[in-house]
Protein backbone atom coordinates (compact mmCIF):
# COMPACT_ATOMS: atom_id res chain seq x y z
CA UNK A 1 0.00 0.00 0.00
CA UNK A 2 1.56 3.51 -1.09
CA UNK A 3 2.10 5.19 1.97
CA UNK A 4 1.42 9.40 2.50
CA UNK A 5 4.18 12.04 1.30
CA UNK A 6 3.96 15.39 2.90
CA UNK A 7 5.77 18.30 1.87
CA UNK A 8 7.05 21.48 3.40
CA UNK A 9 7.27 24.81 2.01
CA UNK A 10 8.13 28.28 3.35
CA UNK A 11 10.58 31.29 2.75
CA UNK A 12 13.60 31.44 4.72
CA UNK A 13 13.34 31.94 8.17
CA UNK A 14 10.22 29.94 8.19
CA UNK A 15 11.14 27.22 9.98
CA UNK A 16 10.43 24.47 7.18
CA UNK A 17 13.93 22.30 7.49
CA UNK A 18 14.05 22.12 11.22
CA UNK A 19 10.66 21.71 11.46
CA UNK A 20 10.32 19.22 8.97
CA UNK A 21 12.71 17.18 10.38
CA UNK A 22 11.58 17.07 13.73
CA UNK A 23 8.15 16.39 12.49
CA UNK A 24 9.52 13.25 10.41
CA UNK A 25 11.22 12.23 13.58
CA UNK A 26 8.23 12.31 15.36
CA UNK A 27 6.21 10.60 12.72
CA UNK A 28 8.94 7.54 12.05
CA UNK A 29 9.05 8.45 8.39
CA UNK A 30 11.79 8.53 5.51
CA UNK A 31 13.75 12.63 5.23
CA UNK A 32 14.38 14.34 2.05
CA UNK A 33 15.59 17.70 1.29
CA UNK A 34 15.50 19.47 -2.14
CA UNK A 35 18.08 19.30 -3.85
CA UNK A 36 19.33 15.74 -2.39
CA UNK A 37 23.27 15.38 -1.78
CA UNK A 38 23.79 13.60 -5.53
CA UNK A 39 23.78 16.87 -6.55
CA UNK A 40 25.95 18.56 -3.57
CA UNK A 41 29.31 18.34 -4.96
CA UNK A 42 27.82 20.52 -8.81
CA UNK A 43 25.63 22.99 -6.48
CA UNK A 44 27.79 25.42 -5.65
CA UNK A 45 29.60 25.81 -8.80
CA UNK A 46 26.21 26.55 -10.34
CA UNK A 47 25.21 28.55 -7.62
CA UNK A 48 28.71 30.75 -7.90
CA UNK A 49 29.20 31.14 -11.85
CA UNK A 50 25.89 29.81 -13.77
CA UNK A 51 23.42 32.15 -15.15
CA UNK A 52 20.34 32.84 -13.64
CA UNK A 53 17.98 30.70 -16.14
CA UNK A 54 20.91 28.28 -15.69
CA UNK A 55 20.39 28.00 -12.03
CA UNK A 56 16.66 27.78 -12.49
CA UNK A 57 16.68 24.28 -14.33
CA UNK A 58 19.52 22.76 -12.87
CA UNK A 59 16.77 22.72 -9.69
CA UNK A 60 14.50 21.55 -11.73
CA UNK A 61 16.51 19.11 -12.48
CA UNK A 62 16.95 18.31 -9.11
CA UNK A 63 13.56 18.09 -8.46
CA UNK A 64 12.75 15.20 -10.78
CA UNK A 65 14.99 13.60 -9.70
CA UNK A 66 14.02 13.59 -6.15
CA UNK A 67 10.66 13.30 -7.41
CA UNK A 68 11.82 9.55 -8.56
CA UNK A 69 13.17 8.52 -5.25
CA UNK A 70 10.15 9.72 -3.80
CA UNK A 71 8.15 6.95 -5.99
CA UNK A 72 10.36 4.80 -4.96
CA UNK A 73 10.31 5.54 -0.87
CA UNK A 74 6.69 5.85 -0.57
CA UNK A 75 6.21 2.69 -1.59
CA UNK A 76 6.84 0.96 1.67
CA UNK A 77 7.73 4.49 4.05
CA UNK A 78 5.60 7.78 4.83
CA UNK A 79 7.78 10.74 3.23
CA UNK A 80 8.17 13.70 4.33
CA UNK A 81 10.34 16.61 2.29
CA UNK A 82 11.52 19.77 2.94
CA UNK A 83 11.01 21.88 -0.28
CA UNK A 84 10.05 21.04 -3.52
CA UNK A 85 9.48 21.64 -7.16
CA UNK A 86 7.06 25.04 -6.26
CA UNK A 87 10.06 26.27 -4.24
CA UNK A 88 12.04 26.30 -7.52
CA UNK A 89 9.24 27.87 -9.12
CA UNK A 90 8.63 30.20 -6.76
CA UNK A 91 11.88 31.57 -5.89
CA UNK A 92 12.63 31.90 -9.91
CA UNK A 93 9.26 33.56 -10.63
CA UNK A 94 10.27 36.53 -7.36
CA UNK A 95 13.88 36.80 -8.64
CA UNK A 96 13.00 37.25 -12.07
CA UNK A 97 9.45 39.11 -11.96
CA UNK A 98 8.19 36.49 -14.22
CA UNK A 99 4.60 34.96 -13.50
CA UNK A 100 4.68 31.20 -12.64
CA UNK A 101 2.01 30.30 -15.77
CA UNK A 102 4.96 31.56 -17.94
CA UNK A 103 7.48 29.91 -16.26
CA UNK A 104 5.56 26.29 -16.87
CA UNK A 105 4.56 26.95 -19.83
CA UNK A 106 8.37 27.61 -21.04
CA UNK A 107 9.51 24.75 -19.46
CA UNK A 108 9.38 20.57 -21.49
CA UNK A 109 7.73 19.68 -18.29
CA UNK A 110 5.00 19.89 -16.19
CA UNK A 111 3.47 18.39 -12.77
CA UNK A 112 2.17 15.68 -13.77
CA UNK A 113 5.89 14.75 -14.61
CA UNK A 114 6.66 15.50 -10.30
CA UNK A 115 4.93 12.91 -8.18
CA UNK A 116 2.60 14.62 -6.05
CA UNK A 117 2.34 14.88 -2.16
CA UNK A 118 -0.73 13.89 -0.60
CA UNK A 119 -0.77 17.30 1.71
CA UNK A 120 1.79 20.73 1.61
CA UNK A 121 2.41 22.51 4.75
CA UNK A 122 3.32 26.28 3.91
CA UNK A 123 4.93 27.67 6.84
CA UNK A 124 4.42 31.30 6.90
CA UNK A 125 6.30 33.67 8.61
CA UNK A 126 5.48 37.60 8.46
CA UNK A 127 8.65 40.10 7.41
CA UNK A 128 9.37 41.58 10.28
CA UNK A 129 10.37 38.08 12.23
CA UNK A 130 11.34 36.45 8.93
CA UNK A 131 14.46 39.06 9.17
CA UNK A 132 15.18 38.42 12.87
CA UNK A 133 15.16 34.61 12.55
CA UNK A 134 17.54 35.19 9.72
CA UNK A 135 19.71 37.43 11.48
CA UNK A 136 19.49 35.02 14.69
CA UNK A 137 20.97 31.38 12.78
CA UNK A 138 24.47 30.57 10.85
CA UNK A 139 25.99 33.03 13.48
CA UNK A 140 25.72 35.90 11.46
CA UNK A 141 26.90 34.13 8.05
CA UNK A 142 24.42 34.20 5.51
CA UNK A 143 23.42 32.59 2.29
CA UNK A 144 22.81 34.85 -0.99
CA UNK A 145 19.30 33.83 -0.53
CA UNK A 146 19.29 35.04 3.09
CA UNK A 147 20.66 38.31 1.77
CA UNK A 148 18.31 39.07 -0.71
CA UNK A 149 15.25 38.34 1.98
CA UNK A 150 16.89 40.67 4.38
CA UNK A 151 17.82 43.41 2.13
CA UNK A 152 15.74 43.20 -1.01
CA UNK A 153 12.17 44.35 -0.11
CA UNK A 154 10.32 43.87 -2.98
CA UNK A 155 11.64 40.52 -3.31
CA UNK A 156 10.60 39.11 -0.23
CA UNK A 157 7.09 40.93 -0.30
CA UNK A 158 6.87 38.98 -3.64
CA UNK A 159 8.44 35.95 -2.77
CA UNK A 160 5.51 35.28 0.43
CA UNK A 161 3.19 36.77 -1.52
CA UNK A 162 3.79 34.29 -4.17
CA UNK A 163 3.91 31.47 -1.89
CA UNK A 164 0.62 32.18 -0.37
CA UNK A 165 -1.39 32.62 -3.90
CA UNK A 166 -0.14 29.29 -4.96
CA UNK A 167 -0.90 27.58 -1.00
CA UNK A 168 -4.37 29.22 -1.68
CA UNK A 169 -5.21 27.61 -5.07
CA UNK A 170 -3.58 24.31 -4.79
CA UNK A 171 -5.01 23.63 -1.08
CA UNK A 172 -1.86 23.77 0.83
CA UNK A 173 -2.62 23.52 4.43
CA UNK A 174 -0.95 27.19 5.76
CA UNK A 175 -0.15 27.78 9.33
CA UNK A 176 1.19 30.98 10.35
CA UNK A 177 4.17 30.71 12.78
CA UNK A 178 5.26 34.27 13.17
CA UNK A 179 4.16 34.32 17.17
CA UNK A 180 4.14 30.32 17.34
CA UNK A 181 6.90 29.08 19.02
CA UNK A 182 8.85 25.81 17.31
CA UNK A 183 7.02 23.27 19.57
CA UNK A 184 3.66 24.40 18.98
CA UNK A 185 4.11 24.65 15.34
CA UNK A 186 5.27 21.07 15.24
CA UNK A 187 1.95 20.12 17.09
CA UNK A 188 0.02 21.83 14.81
CA UNK A 189 2.34 20.21 12.12
CA UNK A 190 1.49 16.49 13.83
CA UNK A 191 -2.42 17.07 14.75
CA UNK A 192 -3.24 18.03 10.73
CA UNK A 193 -0.67 15.49 9.36
CA UNK A 194 -2.76 12.70 11.58
CA UNK A 195 -5.80 13.63 10.87
CA UNK A 196 -5.22 14.96 6.78
CA UNK A 197 -7.60 13.90 4.63
CA UNK A 198 -5.52 14.48 1.34
CA UNK A 199 -6.90 16.76 -1.48
CA UNK A 200 -4.10 16.75 -4.57
CA UNK A 201 -4.58 19.42 -6.48
CA UNK A 202 -2.01 19.18 -9.49
CA UNK A 203 -2.44 22.63 -11.57
CA UNK A 204 -2.43 26.81 -10.68
CA UNK A 205 -5.45 27.25 -13.04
Amino acid sequence: MVKKFIVFEGVDGSGKSEISKIVSDMLDTDYLESPTLEFKSIRKYIDDYSSPIGRFLFYMTTNLDLSRIIEEKVKYRDVICARYYYSTLIGYSARSGKSLNYLMKKLPTSNKDFYQADLTILLYVNRNEQKNRINKRNNGVNSGSDERCLYDENYGKDLAKKYLMVAKKLNWLIIDTSNMTMDEVVKECILNIKAMNPVIATELN
